[in-house]
C-alpha cells in the first residue's frame, strides 16, 4: 500500500524488481500513475507468473529469451489499511 504522494517512485522501484527495465517502468507508469492516485492511498499488488500463466497462457514464436507479464491489481483507498508487505522474487 502506498500513500499517493508516495506512487510515482515506488511503483517504479517495484517494477524495476519485476524486471522491466526503466523504459518500460516509465511505459507503465505513463498509463497507471494517474490512476493510482486517485485518493489518498492505494493498496497495489501483482498476480505471480505462474498464475498469470495460468490464467492466461501465451504463445509466442519464435520464442523469446525472455517474457515479463505483469498484471497489477489495485483499489483506491481514503485512509490506510494494514496488509502484508508485498514480496516480489527478482527475475534471475
Amino acid at each position: 500500500m502506498f500513500a499517493k504522494d508516495d506512487v510515482p517512485y515506488s511503483m517504479r522501484a517495484l517494477l524495476l524488481q519485476t524486471g522491466l527495465t526503466a523504459k518500460e517502468a516509465e511505459d507503465f507508469m505513463e498509463f497507471w500513475q494517474e490512476k493510482l492516485m486517485v485518493k489518498p492511498y492505494v493498496f497495489v499488488t501483482f498476480v505471480s507468473q505462474r498464475e498469470f500463466n495460468a490464467m492466461a497462457p501465451l504463445r509466442v514464436t519464435p520464442k523469446p529469451y525472455t517474457i515479463i507479464r505483469v498484471f497489477m491489481d489495485y483499489t483506491p483507498l481514503d485512509k490506510p489499511i494494514s496488509v502484508e508487505p508485498l514480496t516480489i522474487k527478482p527475475r534471475a
